[in-house]
């Protein structure tokens, strides 16, 4: 039985479109012991075992830090098997 995760990346290619494939080769070289394929916007992962989402989540959380995108994006549960990259409203108010 072949288990999967759909990541869905679209508001990160907003930011830059290579971010994508730079996040399939991030999460490429963390599991290798994942099949991990990007079709259009978003990223499946599959695997003959159980796919944890908190692993998952927990490497996108590490690359979005990495490449100093975790104050503007999150990764969040979509339910289901799915995760989703948002882009965070950057509210925020400056006092002088």
């Amino acid at each position: 039985m072949v288990n999967e995760c759909l990541v869905d990346a679209e508001k990160l290619t907003l930011e830059r479109e290579e971010l994508l494939n730079e996040l399939v080769e991030f999460l490429k070289l963390k599991l290798p012991e994942f099949n991990i394929e990007r079709e259009g916007n978003n990223i499946t992962i599959r695997s003959e075992n159980e796919v944890s989402k908190r692993k998952i989540r927990l490497f996108l959380k590490k690359f979005l830090h990495k490449n100093e995108l975790d104050k503007s994006f999150k990764a969040v549960s979509g339910g289901g098997n799915t995760i989703i990259i948002l882009k965070l409203a950057a509210i925020r108010e400056e006092t002088e």
